[in-house]
């Protein structure tokens, strides 16, 4: 019984199952990227769970791609930011390709590409 009470007690100490919405991981390169490392860190966590071959099919045609979920319409912004000829479905899945291509939509708009995730990031 005395386990039972004490391991009780532990859990209520951390809170309800305590949430991790970041993705410590990647802050390194979220830095490096200049991007703010609090916001980007929960968006990555939203939209992939810190996982750089994440793919999201949404109502586009193009598919929402990597750690950031950088559509995959931004062919020509992932081309020249990744200095690549890959195609962006295949660029994007490289954590510094994301990074980078996120490091330029932020630079030209912000918070705005993430606008759906980024509400609680900034609360």
């Amino acid at each position: 019984m005395t386990v039972t009470i004490l391991l009780a007690v532990g859990l209520l100490s951390i809170g309800p199952m305590a949430t991790f919405e970041s993705c410590p991981q990647w802050e390194p390169m979220l830095r490096k990227h200049g991007l703010p490392v609090k916001d980007f860190s929960y968006i990555m966590w939203r939209e992939s769970r810190c996982t750089p071959s994440a793919v999201g099919h949404n109502k586009t045609a193009r598919d929402d791609i990597g750690l950031l979920q950088i559509n995959a319409s931004w062919s020509t912004v992932t081309r020249q930011q990744c200095r690549t000829k890959k195609r962006p479905e295949i660029a994007l899945l490289s954590p510094a390709c994301n990074l980078t291509v996120a490091a330029h939509l932020y630079s030209t708009a912000g918070l705005r590409p993430w606008k759906a995730t980024a509400k609680k990031a900034t609360k």
